[in-house]
């Protein structure tokens, strides 16, 4: 998971784009690019690595 905050404070801009990953590097989800947003994902610890 990656979080980041989206807005402006002065002269300083935040694009956001907070994702979730999954353990191969692959996107799980993503809030769009300068939007508000939250993400939600079940994790199942046991479950194994899929190939």
């Amino acid at each position: 998971m990656s979080s980041d905050v989206t807005g402006h404070v002065g002269d300083t801009s935040a694009h956001g784009c907070t994702v979730i990953l999954r353990p191969d590097g692959n996107l799980l989800a993503q809030v769009p690019e300068l939007q508000e947003g939250m993400l939600m994902a079940d994790i199942y610890l046991n479950e194994p690595e899929q190939a």
